[in-house]
């Protein structure tokens, strides 16, 4: 069975592309907060059509490997001259001590339980070099409900920001910070923004004739971002 081709091959229209980079500009301003040193070994989990990747590499971040498990997208990303390896996780195929920051956005609630997330966390500890981040971004169920496993049908993680605290903690990682998402609005914004779209898009349910509004209630539902330290 081929793995993620459902976004594989999904189409995106410009409006929506247009928030994605958006929503990945206040990303990455906030993983940049925590990653200084351009000589850094950067390892990306599940990098999809490359626009993190394209962004670190633009500020000089060249030192980057990437791990896509779909073999389109893998392709796609290998004819960009990305250094990508294709494999499944929560084990990482990954030397000890061999990175300083690892990156997974809208990966870890794909993983199959809480003991995948466990697994997952400690080979996280085990690859990343003393002093290095995990940066992890991905829905916050708390706001997305329902949503969470309507919206994919491999959502299977639940993630919120206590118990991903609470991973890092035991399994040796000290939590550095967190921040919320709301589309492209970020903090307490994104909360309120979050709360209006639940209530008033709640009969919004994905038929057919609302893929597209579907889409758009997703998008602004509360999301966050949250940096681990070993």
């Amino acid at each position: 069975m081929a793995y993620f081709d459902h976004f594989a091959t999904s189409p995106m229209t410009g409006v929506g592309r247009r928030i994605l980079l958006r929503v990945l500009d206040q990303e990455y301003s906030f993983l940049r907060t925590y990653l200084h040193d351009q000589r850094s070994a950067i390892l990306e989990i599940g990098p999809g059509r490359g626009e993190m990747a394209n962004l670190l590499i633009r500020d000089g971040f060249t030192n980057y490997t990437a791990v896509e498990p779909n073999q389109l997208m893998h392709e796609v990303l290998a004819r960009q001259g990305l250094r990508v390896k294709n494999y499944l996780i929560p084990q990482l195929d990954e030397a000890d001590e061999s990175y300083d920051a690892i990156v997974l956005k809208d990966v870890f609630e794909h993983l199959n339980d809480s003991n995948a997330a466990q697994l997952f966390i400690s080979e996280a500890r085990r690859v990343l070099r003393p002093g290095g981040i995990i940066f992890i971004s991905c829905p916050d169920y708390t706001h997305w409900l329902v949503d969470f496993y309507n919206a994919d049908f491999s959502h299977n993680n639940i993630t919120t920001v206590r118990r991903t605290i609470q991973l890092f903690m035991n399994y040796g990682l000290t939590y550095v910070d967190h921040a919320f998402l709301s589309g492209f609005v970020r903090g307490h914004l994104a909360t309120v923004l979050s709360l209006l779209v639940h209530s008033g898009m709640f009969f919004v349910r994905a038929a057919e004739n609302e893929a597209k509004l579907y889409k758009l209630k997703l998008t602004f539902l509360r999301r966050f971002m949250i940096i681990g330290r070993k």
